[in-house]
């Protein structure tokens, strides 16, 4: 499987907001599961702009032939208010490395953070498990609620 014939990367998904700072993710779905997490955490709907990269892959050892994910660039170069860049990828080799080379890239022009998922490869797995918890002790209040 392969990229459809016509798609542009520079082109991903994304939200539209204005913001000085920008979420980058791997993927759409990586994407939607912090927003799902930050509106469990704060009830509301995080109004920053966000991006998928539509998948990353580690660099390569020649640190020179590295370039900015297309999606990336054209978003920075769309949006020029942002200041800040929070670099919310993988918990991955290919993850890690990406991040550590976009911070390289970018760090000179923009505020880079490293804000990985707290658990799990990735956001999904992290709203999983925040959802799966959450399942946990709804099970556990409802064996115990029957009268006795």
């Amino acid at each position: 499987m392969g990229e459809a014939a016509g798609s542009d990367k520079r082109y991903s998904f994304r939200t539209n907001a204005d913001g000085k700072t920008l979420h980058v993710f791997e993927s759409a779905i990586d994407l939607l599961s912090y927003m799902t997490v930050t509106h469990l955490h704060t009830g509301r709907w995080l109004a920053d702009p966000m991006i998928s990269l539509g998948g990353v892959y580690a660099p390569g050892t020649n640190r020179h032939a590295t370039s900015i994910p297309a999606a990336l660039d054209n978003m920075l170069q769309n949006h020029p208010e942002t200041s800040i860049i929070s670099l919310h990828l993988d918990n991955d080799y290919a993850g890690r490395r990406a991040t550590e080379s976009i911070t390289e890239m970018l760090g000179v022009r923009y505020d880079t953070r490293d804000e990985p998922p707290p658990v799990g490869k990735d956001y999904n797995d992290y709203l999983m498990n925040i959802c799966q918890k959450g399942r946990s002790r709804q099970m556990g209040a409802a064996r115990y609620d029957y009268p006795r």
